[in-house]
């Protein structure tokens, strides 16, 4: 597939901006956003400086020309690619530690005995209570509860793993909904850059030998074709 288009990227972009709401000008957002507009403008100039050979250049020498300018876009690419990554990484974790400090896992782990009386007493009543008891307390902001068995694995509490991966999401969506919806958010902005580096990828890669000589055997005809029509 052609990478994408500078316009369709940008009206993309901006989309997930405003999806991301209060955190629309997070800086990892906005460098992946600024990563991913840059490369694809990069490729637009590319290609027509593939498209467009200088009259004083005979085809072997547009040829390496392209060649080299290939290899040069591609090392500019994944430098400009691994530091976004980078970032993106690094702003994962600060959402990460976010989010527990709003279910009560920092203080749980800070507080090891009270938290494992929390989850002794859980793990000691019905099935049903137990699933009751976590859920009002994920309702009532109830920090200790939630604290308590997130901050350690789901079957100390008597949990499945199901059930875990179920009421840990929801507790983090209902509260830190803004920071649930930012990772969501830089998911899909990654998504989006790794999908269009994919393309480039494949692009260069396709900047063969027989690629340049049709480009250079059209722009030939071209030529040939206004000529006659000039006679």
């Amino acid at each position: 597939m052609k990478p994408m288009g500078k316009l369709f990227t940008s009206t993309v972009f901006e989309g997930l901006r405003e999806s991301a709401g209060i955190y629309g000008d997070d800086q990892a957002l906005l460098h992946l956003g600024a990563v991913l507009l840059k490369a694809t403008e990069a490729w637009s100039a590319f290609e027509d400086f593939i498209a467009r050979p200088h009259p004083s250049t005979d085809k072997g020498k547009h040829k390496l020309a392209v060649e080299a300018k290939a290899k040069a876009l591609w090392e500019k690419f994944i430098k400009e690619y691994d530091t976004a990554k980078e970032h993106l990484a690094q702003r994962h974790g600060e959402i990460d530690k976010i989010v527990d400090a709003r279910l009560g896992i920092v203080t749980a782990k800070e507080r090891p005995l009270e938290a494992m009386e929390i989850r002794t007493s859980l793990k000691g009543i019905s099935r049903d209570e137990r699933v009751t008891r976590l859920q009002q307390a994920i309702a009532n902001n109830d920090s200790s509860i939630m604290g308590a068995v997130f901050s350690n694995h789901a079957f100390i509490s008597g949990f499945t793993e199901g059930q875990y991966r179920q009421y840990r999401q929801s507790a983090a969506l209902k509260n830190a909904p803004e920071e649930m919806k930012l990772k969501s958010v830089l998911n899909h902005a990654n998504d989006l850059l790794d999908s269009q580096f994919g393309r480039i990828k494949e692009g260069i890669l396709g900047v063969t030998n027989k690629s340049i000589n049709r480009l250079a055997d059209a722009a030939d005809k071209a030529s040939e074709r206004l000529s006659k029509a000039m006679q």
